[in-house]
């Protein structure tokens, strides 16, 4: 099964240009890996409209990150 990684990150992090140093980060791990396709074997980056760092802003303040990431672990359903 492997390892998963699941990357949130909230656009409106105050820490800019953050949200796209994680985008970029993600992008690299997709040249590394082989591709989108290969890499959302292991890892999906989720980006959330709104969010500020660690949570708070306009945007989804919570999500059951954990269960997404169990049940893709687990039960092999992918968080979407």
């Amino acid at each position: 099964m492997g390892g998963k990684l699941v990357v949130v990150q909230g656009w409106d992090d105050s820490g800019t240009p953050f949200p796209l140093n994680t985008i970029d980060y993600y992008e690299n791990v997709e040249k590394i890996m082989g591709g989108t396709n290969s890499t959302q074997e292991f890892a999906r980056l989720f980006m959330v409209p709104g969010r500020q760092h660690c949570g708070g802003g306009e945007g989804a303040g919570s999500a059951d990150y954990f269960g997404s990431l169990e049940a893709w672990w687990s039960r092999a359903r992918r968080p979407t």
